[in-house]
């Protein structure tokens, strides 16, 4: 548990800013209004709680490891949204992923793993969403056929060397979620070095 807070802690301050982007410029969630979306991984929500003070009508849940989840209620009613975003234990790789949402985000999950892991999560997206649910990847993109941004590229070493992963590039990321079953992939850029890669469950 303490090593689970100090790294939620360290996650969430380097977060907020990209979060807020992805709440700025990214709107379409799914749903008759603007949906529930399942953040995988969620660690602190933040995501999930900018998302949520900046569309009065979504719903979220945080899907991470037990420990991780009173930490993340924790920053949630802080934020003063609770009664939208809650919390709910569960092992992405070992546990079925809860269902009845309308969008599944996935923000800086796929890069720590190989393209082979990246997939099997995929296929996990794909069977937690109903037909015409949104699959969003939030990631800092390595652009092709070239290593830029260099901050990316950096990200792109430090993946390599410290991780299972890697950042992908636009491509990458279109074949492995079209590979998944999902369609009309297309690229949102959010706030600096920031994209969104969403598409639609088929």
């Amino acid at each position: 548990p303490a090593k689970a807070r100090a790294f939620t802690a360290a996650m969430h301050s380097v977060s907020e800013r990209p979060a807020a982007g992805f709440a700025e410029r990214f709107a379409d969630f799914g749903g008759p209004v603007a949906g529930r979306m399942l953040d995988v991984g969620g660690g602190s929500g933040a995501l999930s709680i900018a998302a949520a003070q900046r569309h009065a009508d979504l719903r979220c849940t945080i899907f991470d490891i037990a420990p991780v989840c009173p930490i993340a209620e924790e920053y949630v009613a802080a934020a003063g949204v609770s009664d939208r975003v809650d919390a709910r234990a569960g092992n992405m790789f070992e546990d079925a992923w809860p269902t009845g949402h309308d969008a599944g985000l996935l923000s800086q999950i796929l890069h720590d793993w190989s393209f082979e892991t990246g997939a099997e999560l995929l296929s996990k997206a794909h069977a937690a969403l109903a037909p015409g649910g949104r699959i969003l990847i939030h990631e800092k993109l390595v652009e092709d056929g070239a290593p830029r941004p260099v901050e990316n590229a950096l990200v792109h070493l430090d993946m390599l060397v410290w991780t299972q992963g890697q950042q992908y590039t636009p491509t990458e990321l279109t074949r492995a979620l079209e590979a998944a079953g999902f369609t009309d992939v297309e690229r949102t850029r959010t706030t600096g070095l920031w994209s969104v890669v969403a598409g639609t469950r088929r």
